[in-house]
């Protein structure tokens, strides 16, 4: 149902920072600039999806470089992150004997409905469950996957530049809940590689760490606490996650059975997807 309406009825459901992704991707594709007017680079995006959508947009103007014109052309790569990350999630909320719905639909639904099509928030949406699901993943078998982890991780960094913030916080639950620190820098390591790549190319070809749309709306050093109320809830949520999550890190000993029986406790899962859910109202575009 969701493809149909964003193919049938595209242009309601783009809004003017998705189109600028989409006039980027074509330019890189078929012109192998990187920029939106095509005569200066540009890194003012969010690289994950604006590569995705730049490599998909390549094999589609080796088809047809008329379908690049319409506005409809992107719409099954965005279809494809929104269900990958839809299985994702429904296998996070397995693990965490959640109902699929309540976790899965109202994600789901913001993404459909909302003027998100071209923006990067599939991607993210899709690095997300990711995330979520290598640490489930871990937490349901009791074997560590810190690679994974990070690399997830990283996924969601480049899929959404401001999220580092909320893969700080999930990487200080990664170190109390795993109480590894070889297992945690293994993590970090695996995180640090394609994000420092990533901030590298930024001083190499742009001379700031940081992004051009970063610099130009940062104010630091000043600091500016205005429009910063969904950080503060944010990293709130997320913090308040990870001390729940520690303090049901293990049974009581009341109820303590076999690790080989152990399933991953409810308190723990619950406070987990509140601190991975804490990161979706980046979204917004």
């Amino acid at each position: 149902m969701t493809g149909a309406f964003w193919t049938f009825r595209t242009l309601p459901f783009i809004a003017e920072d998705c189109y600028f992704y989409a006039i980027i991707a074509r330019n890189l594709a078929t012109r192998g600039v990187q920029s939106f007017w095509g005569l200066e680079p540009t890194n003012g995006f969010h690289p994950l999806w604006l590569y995705l959508l730049g490599g998909y947009t390549w094999i589609v103007s080796r088809l047809s470089t008329a379908a690049l014109y319409h506005a409809a052309y992107g719409v099954p790569l965005s279809l494809t992150l929104l269900g990958v990350g839809a299985v994702n999630w429904m296998f996070v909320a397995d693990k965490a004997r959640l109902p699929r719905a309540a976790l899965v639909v109202p994600q789901v639904l913001f993404l459909s409905i909302f003027g998100l099509l071209y923006s990067e928030a599939h991607a993210s949406f899709c690095a997300l469950s990711f995330f979520a699901r290598a640490i489930a993943a871990e937490e349901d078998d009791g074997r560590a996957r810190p690679m994974q982890v990070g690399l997830a991780g990283a996924a969601v960094f480049l899929a959404r530049l401001d999220s580092l913030f909320f893969v700080a916080a999930v990487a200080l639950w990664y170190l109390v809940r795993r109480t590894s620190a070889r297992q945690t820098v293994v993590m970090a390591a695996a995180f640090a590689l394609p994000a420092v790549a990533y901030v590298a190319s930024n001083a190499v070809f742009f001379g700031s760490l940081a992004p051009v749309s970063g610099f130009l709306k940062s104010t630091f050093p000043t600091p500016n606490v205005r429009g910063k109320l969904r950080w503060t809830c944010s990293m709130a949520s997320a913090t308040l996650g990870s001390l729940l999550a520690n303090r049901s890190r293990q049974p009581s000993t009341s109820t303590r059975v076999p690790s080989s029986r152990r399933k991953w406790p409810t308190t723990t899962a619950r406070s987990m997807l509140a601190t991975l859910i804490s990161a979706l109202p980046r979204w917004t575009p």
